[in-house]
């Protein structure tokens, strides 16, 4: 269950502020989830879902950043973008699975999303060169959303709608149920009209 308005974060809870600040950025480890789980047994699927999303975060990033690779000419317009792509979408994941842990929709949005949107709002962002439509398997839901987008933002999309997916598909359904409206608000917040 995700907080509602008037309780606070775990993340700014006397027995957690250090280990929320001292993770910034990266996965809690086996350590730091015990820590979480003997204080807040009731966080028991969302301590399960951490460390399941952890080994394989690395994977479903790698696999979503071909994806959009192979149909974006990212490395044309922008110098290191293969590192740093993957680099960021890692980034989201971790502090989604973070926020999902403090139960604070807010402050993803806050610490992470609205830093990121304003970053990618600066880059140019790539015409898609190969397109699925015409494809067998092609996802009519991703196809019929990116032609209602921006150029700018049709990337964007896909990829946090590509991770999302991946993360569905990697995870079992009770594991990807407490992520699902973290990986959700990032889709959204990511590509909303200023």
């Amino acid at each position: 269950m995700i907080r509602s308005d008037r309780s606070p974060s775990l993340r700014v809870h006397p027995k957690f502020l250090e280990l929320f600040k001292q993770a910034e950025g990266r996965f809690f480890s086996d350590d730091e989830l015990d820590f979480i789980l003997s204080e807040r047994p009731d966080l028991s699927p969302e301590v399960a879902t951490a460390r399941a999303v952890r080994p394989l975060s690395s994977g479903v990033v790698k696999r979503v950043v071909t994806e959009i690779f192979a149909q974006y000419d990212y490395e044309k317009l922008h110098e290191l973008a293969l590192a740093k792509c993957p680099r960021d979408v890692n980034y989201v994941v971790a502090y989604a699975t973070q926020a999902m842990l403090a139960q604070d929709l807010g402050w993803l949005d806050d610490k992470l999303l609205i830093w990121l949107k304003t970053i990618l709002q600066a880059f140019d962002f790539p015409e898609r060169t190969k397109s699925a439509v015409g494809a067998l398997f092609a996802d009519k839901e991703l196809e019929d959303n990116l032609a209602k987008l921006p150029k700018k933002t049709r990337s964007i999309y896909h990829t946090y709608y590509r991770l999302k997916q991946e993360m569905q598909r990697e995870l079992s359904q009770e594991q990807f149920a407490p992520l699902a409206p973290f990986l959700q608000l990032t889709l959204d917040s990511l590509t909303e009209a200023y």
